[in-house]
């Protein structure tokens, strides 16, 4: 079943799961939205084997004694009826067709005293009644586990996500437009990460471990932007990292030393790369609530292919750390790492118990797989396969559609505001979301410069126990181009919901979405008005 048209997620309460030394590490990524940022934003990774995940009601487990592991697995299938005015475009017209999209789907979680985890995994078939060529199975998964090998010594770490997205940018979100094969991308994203800690008593805490990740993408029918006319581009990675944090011996003092090795292989920029960092990180608690920040250290970056990039430089920071509340993290650092020199902005503030505030910049030379593994390592999903930071509680989107793909090397530019308000019978959530991706280095192969920003309300009311409604609303800007001139398009959208529970077993919903998708054509756009309709049953079993 396509997932429901966005809105305020109540459950994001982020678990205390420990983040290794690489996955924390890993090419420096941070917080929402797929945003890079220095290594030096997470100082003093935490350590331990505890992970808090909530056993929701359905509870296999229920009647078992008290501590008894607990799992909770939830099979269902998914049936829709959609129509859309807008199947297919050829040369700016469009044809009308109805889709029926079948969804079996399988939620785990659960906790045991060896392992903690959760698994959603939908895939849907799409079938098009009125237009031949474009049925497909889309893959659907959000996984994580966290497995104790050897109680307070060794560990294991498993991630895994499947997704689809829009091939160029500037589309509607999932759920309110119906995307054809000729605009799929197919993403997948697995790794492992196992990993041993040892605590010194007071003096600190030794991590080593190293992660194995696999990453692809491909394009259903066409080339993904900036591979010089590929269908598909691949990321195989293998990460060693080791770091060492100090205690509470050193009182107010915080150190960390890390160390991290990534090599990678694949096609065009990814066959031959590598990144080679090595950190010092310092801080010093001036009160319970403001902690100074610094770090020095060296980072060594290559990408292959016909035009190699290669980064040699120092890397440094500074900054500061603020815990409001404790439920409140603000961290503020400038300086150079990623092959730039900017600010990083990664926060989380609750001002009251009902309102959540996150905001995330960051800047750095990567690639749509590094980022897509990065955000991954540091994802948690909840029982409806949505991912949010393990550690913040923020919310991940690991593909965009407004964004669409690039192939291509390029310095990123990433800013994100999201205003959660969680009331008794209402849910409201704002959401302001940019991102530039600007080619780096001599790259000749059609490299694709992307630039967008777009605001979302999303609201979802309790009407009754049993009645839901929620409406969406979306606004966003977006210029790309592969030359001197990006082509520039305006995208609205608004959709409105209404799903109820016949039974504890039996969803009903139905949706109507309106999108003004943009029609790319001779250095131009045009707006091509869409309408979907979706009719859709969901039975758990």
């Amino acid at each position: 079943m396509r997932r429901p048209s966005p809105r305020p997620r109540r459950d994001r309460t982020p678990c205390r799961r420990t983040l290794p030394a690489p996955a924390a590490l890993a090419l420096g990524l941070l917080a929402a939205g797929g945003a890079a940022a220095p290594a030096a934003a997470q100082l003093l990774p935490e350590t331990g084997s505890g992970t808090d995940i909530t056993i929701r009601p359905g509870d296999i487990a229920a009647g078992l004694p008290l501590n008894a592991p607990q799992w909770n697995v939830v099979p269902a299938l998914g049936v829709q009826q959609e129509w859309t005015n807008n199947a297919v475009q050829s040369g700016g017209q469009t044809k009308a067709s109805f889709i029926t999209t079948v969804t079996p789907s399988l939620a785990v979680s659960g906790d045991s005293s060896r392992i903690t985890g959760a698994l959603n995994y939908s895939p849907t078939l799409y079938y098009y009644s009125s237009v031949a060529g474009q049925n497909y199975v889309g893959q659907n998964l959000g996984a994580n586990a966290h497995i104790t090998l050897f109680p307070d010594q060794m560990f294991l770490d498993v991630n895994g996500f499947a997704g689809t997205q829009a091939l160029n940018a500037g589309v509607a979100p999932a759920g309110t437009v119906a995307l054809n094969r000729q605009q799929t991308v197919q993403s997948y994203s697995f790794s492992a990460t196992p990993y041993v800690t040892h605590r010194f008593g007071g003096w600190g805490t030794l991590q080593v471990g190293g992660t194995l990740s696999e990453t692809t993408q491909g394009a259903l029918s066409g080339s993904i932007p900036g591979t010089g006319g590929s269908n598909n581009q691949n990321l195989t990675t293998v990460q060693e990292a080791a770091s060492f944090t100090s205690g509470e011996n050193f009182g107010r003092f915080l150190s960390s030393v890390q160390l991290l090795a990534i090599q990678g292989s694949g096609q065009g920029a990814y066959a031959g790369s590598y990144r080679n960092t090595a950190t010092y990180q310092a801080g010093y608690a001036i009160t319970h609530t403001i902690t100074a920040l610094a770090s020095i250290g060296y980072e060594n970056i290559n990408y292959g292919g016909t035009d190699p990039i290669h980064i040699q430089d120092a890397t440094w920071s500074a900054g500061v750390k603020l815990t409001p509340n404790p439920d409140s993290t603000i961290t503020l650092l400038y300086g150079h790492q990623d092959g730039v020199t900017a600010a990083q902005v990664n926060a989380s503030y609750a001002p009251t118990a009902r309102t959540h505030i996150y905001v995330n910049y960051s800047e750095g030379v990567t690639t749509s797989l590094e980022q897509l593994q990065s955000t991954l390592s540091t994802a948690q999903f909840d029982s409806q396969g949505n991912a949010f930071n393990a550690v913040t509680g923020a919310p991940l989107q690991l593909v965009n559609n407004f964004f669409g793909t690039n192939g291509a090397v390029y310095t990123a530019r990433n800013a994100s505001v999201t205003g959660a308000w969680d009331l008794n019978q209402d849910a409201l959530e704002l959401t302001v979301n940019y991102q530039q991706q600007t080619p780096f280095g001599p790259q000749t192969t059609g490299a694709v410069q992307n630039s967008g920003v777009y605001g979302s309300i999303a609201w979802q009311r309790t009407i009754t126990d049993a009645l839901h409604s929620s409406l969406f609303f979306q606004y966003g800007v977006n210029d790309q181009g592969s030359g001197p001139t990006l082509v520039s398009s305006h995208l609205v959208v608004v959709s409105a919901s209404l799903t109820y529970a016949f039974s504890d077993t039996l969803i009903g919903s139905l949706q109507y979405s309106y999108t003004n998708e943009p029609f790319v054509g001779s250095g131009s756009t045009s707006s091509q008005p869409v309408n979907l309709v979706v009719l859709g049953l969901q039975k758990t079993f």
